[in-house]
């Protein structure tokens, strides 16, 4: 984004002006604020772009939350919420979560609300996993996010670690290994793209270097399950059931630096898939996976990252606060006892 068109109000805001018009793409990590008139695209990836009253924005629009006092058309997907104000107007295809719309405002165009698609009835619903991971995360001090422990083999990731990698198996699978299926004709958060490709030396997680802090990872996260909502929202209940990745696997294959075989964990977790995951049986090394068994496997996977989060507490005499469904991989007792 050009300097000379923004004004920073914060480190996370910043402003287009009234007298601005935009022709092309803008890109950013940080809340915006438009005043003047856009044609193109707008992508803020995980952050929230308001449209002010008397602006005008003809573009395609990709942000976590989209507000709109102004005019906005074209195609825009809020990752989480769509707010049109008394003084709005909106025209064009809405893909959205969730929809919010004060008296007055006006809609025009095709509007897909709230997941209800085909495709997204089929997910779980990962903002609950959002609300419980926050609560099980509040008031943490860093010396109780780094706990870990030898034994049992569940402790020797600390909370701070399983955070880190619930945000990047998000990434890992669906800008990574999915990345020819899912993104021929769109481009990926960025950022995203180039967590997938990284070497940086530590197993299953982000870099430490760059994302260390619960914040920041808790802010990838979310922007994680904002990935998941769109990638659903996209598809039909047929597509997740089509769409189709298969992974040809080395026979020793392992779990990032651990001992843990591959093939063993897959052959485990299928059964939680109703033949969604499936071993080739002409070559036992080889696995596919339809979208729809990809996206509930994250959230089993999550789910069971919180409860080893309330093990972890549980080991440093503080009290779990939510109680967690018992389903997924949780059937699992060495997945769910202390």
């Amino acid at each position: 984004m050009a300097k000379d068109l923004v004004s920073s109000e914060s480190s996370d805001s910043s402003v287009i002006g009234r007298t601005i018009h935009v022709r092309g793409s803008i890109e950013g990590h940080e809340d915006l604020t438009f005043l003047g008139s856009l044609e193109g695209e707008l992508n803020l990836y995980g952050h929230h772009f308001t449209i002010s009253e008397g602006a005008r924005v003809n573009a395609d629009v990709r942000a976590r939350v989209v507000s709109v006092s102004g005019a906005a058309s074209g195609k825009i997907e809020p990752g989480e919420l769509l707010e049109i104000r008394a003084a709005g107007k909106v025209f064009g295809e809405v893909l959205t979560p969730r929809l919010s719309c004060e008296a007055g405002a006006s809609l025009n165009g095709r509007f897909s609300v709230g997941l209800t698609g085909e495709g997204a009835a089929a997910i779980p619903d990962f903002g609950k996993l959002r609300l419980w991971l926050n609560q099980e995360l509040k008031d943490l001090t860093e010396a109780q996010l780094d706990y870990s422990a030898e034994s049992p083999n569940w402790a020797r990731w600390s909370i701070r670690r399983q955070v880190s990698h619930m945000a990047n198996s998000v990434i890992l699978w669906l800008v990574g290994r999915w990345a020819d299926i899912l993104w021929k004709d769109r481009t990926p958060d960025p950022e995203f793209l180039e967590i997938s490709k990284a070497e940086h030396g530590h197993d299953r997680m982000l870099d430490p270097e760059k994302y260390r802090d619960i914040k920041s990872l808790t802010q990838i996260l979310q922007r994680a399950y904002d990935l998941i909502r769109q990638v659903a929202g996209r598809e039909s209940m047929e597509s997740l059931r089509v769409k189709t990745l298969v992974l040809k696997l080395p026979a020793d294959a392992k779990l990032g630096t651990s001992n843990e075989s591959v093939h063993e964990l897959w052959a485990r977790y299928s059964a939680a898939h109703k033949g969604n995951i499936v071993r080739d049986p002409s070559n036992a090394y080889t696995w596919s996976f339809t979208l729809e068994a990809m996206l509930r496997h994250l959230y089993f996977e999550h789910l069971a990252h919180i409860r080893t989060i309330q093990r972890l507490k549980e080991k440093q005499a503080l009290m779990a606060v939510v109680e967690l469904p018992r389903e997924g991989y949780l059937k699992f007792e060495d997945h769910w006892a202390s």
